[in-house]
């Protein structure tokens, strides 16, 4: 081949390379700026109430926000409120976790399909403070399920939809049924580029990227540590944003309650206390024996029986009924249990015991009421009423 041919082929392919590397920036600036199309766009708004560009979920566990990330969690919202899960049509995800009640339920057992009751009280899903519910399960080694036996958020899914007493639909058999809906087809795209295609691991993992996305960090407390510099050395400092009963309430809880809570507030208080999160699940005295064996369930150990996950308080105002049976009403009544009512169970958590039996910690009235004051400084406004958290459906 002659030099001049060479030079000729080695110009063409530079032109070729660098009309494949534009090619690539061109598709990278795409994946952050998807829009709907005048046709897509009639198909969505069909059906549902979607902004026409995309909210800006920011899932921190899935590592920093694009609208890439945001159309997953666009696509796992409109999941999350359709009535396609259930086999019947008539359940989501929803129907057990309400965004007003912080994505819990106000029954002590939730109904699924056919009027069928669950067999444990629904765990509320908003975590806050700028971690999403995934990374923060991950940061603690915590399971899901009141007997943490999934692993993920995608694990919890697979076990959810199909089960006979929540939605009873076979992940397979919920592609089949929904992949030919407009709205899917364009939200599929939209959020993985993919002309549609309708899969299981995608209808788990938009899920997860919605569910991690239930972040915000604005309760009354929150913000009340944000504007104080002394908290994070001093957490018994009475907080500027607080009422003297809400302060005398935090103060009581750090002293009688972080020891087991501290996980469970989130991120928020756990990091700020600097306290280690040594019970992430346990045996609060419940019963002298119990029905439900909670994590012994799961792992047919005896000195596991009556373990179950500590749960989040983020929100806890509004989540009752509590316990994982919901045998509580009310906040008073889950107060008033810890002053005097915790049983001496062989399997109590130590943080639990006085020597070796329950403690008491005969609660006046005045320091029942403070501690619960302080509990209601927990709920979050903006998340129970964020819009992009909302049923998207008309």
């Amino acid at each position: 081949m002659t030099k001049m041919k060479l030079k000729n082929l080695s110009i063409c392919m530079l032109a070729l390379l660098a009309f494949s590397f534009q090619s690539c920036l061109e598709d990278a600036v795409d994946e952050t700026k998807i829009s709907y199309t005048e046709s897509e766009w009639a198909d969505i708004s069909a059906t549902l109430n979607l902004p026409q560009g995309f909210d800006e979920y920011n899932p921190s566990f899935f590592g920093g926000n694009n609208n890439r990330s945001d159309a997953k969690a666009t696509l796992g919202r409109v999941l999350f409120y359709d009535n396609n899960l259930s086999i019947d049509n008539s359940t989501n995800c929803s129907s057990c976790h309400a965004q007003k009640l912080a994505f819990s339920d106000d029954k002590a057992f939730s109904e699924g399909i056919d009027g069928v009751k669950t067999k444990r009280n629904s765990l509320a899903l908003g975590i806050g403070s700028g971690m999403s519910l995934a990374n923060y399960y991950n940061n603690f080694d915590l399971g899901f399920f009141w007997d943490e036996r999934a692993g993920t958020i995608a694990e919890q899914l697979k076990e959810t939809i199909p089960n006979s007493e929540e939605m009873g639909m076979e992940l397979h058999a919920l592609t089949e049924k929904i992949k030919d809906l407009p709205y899917y087809k364009v939200l599929f795209d939209k959020a993985y580029g993919n002309n549609g295609v309708v899969e299981e691991h995608l209808i788990t993992e938009s899920l997860e990227f919605f569910i991690s996305a239930m972040v915000t960090g604005q309760s009354k407390f929150e913000l009340a540590v944000a504007s104080s510099n002394a908290f994070n050395n001093t957490p018994t400092v009475n907080l500027a944003g607080l009422s003297d009963a809400e302060n005398q309430g935090k103060n009581l809880f750090i002293n009688d309650c972080a020891s087991c809570h501290s996980a469970s507030m989130g991120p928020f208080l756990t990091f700020a206390l600097g306290i280690p999160a040594n019970l992430t699940r346990g045996n609060n005295g419940l019963d002298m024996v119990y029905e439900d064996k909670g994590i012994g369930a799961s792992t047919g150990f005896s000195n596991d029986n009556g373990h179950f996950k500590v749960p989040l308080l983020k929100n806890i105002a509004v989540t009752g009924p509590y316990m994982h049976d919901g045998r509580f009403s009310t906040l008073e009544e889950v107060v008033d249990f810890y002053s005097t009512g915790i049983q001496d169970h062989e399997n109590l958590s130590e943080q639990l015991k006085e020597g070796d039996k329950p403690k008491k910690f005969d609660y006046t009235q005045e320091e029942k009421d403070n501690l619960i004051a302080f509990l209601h400084t927990l709920t979050d406004e903006a998340m129970l009423t964020d819009p992009k958290f909302s049923d998207p459906f008309k």
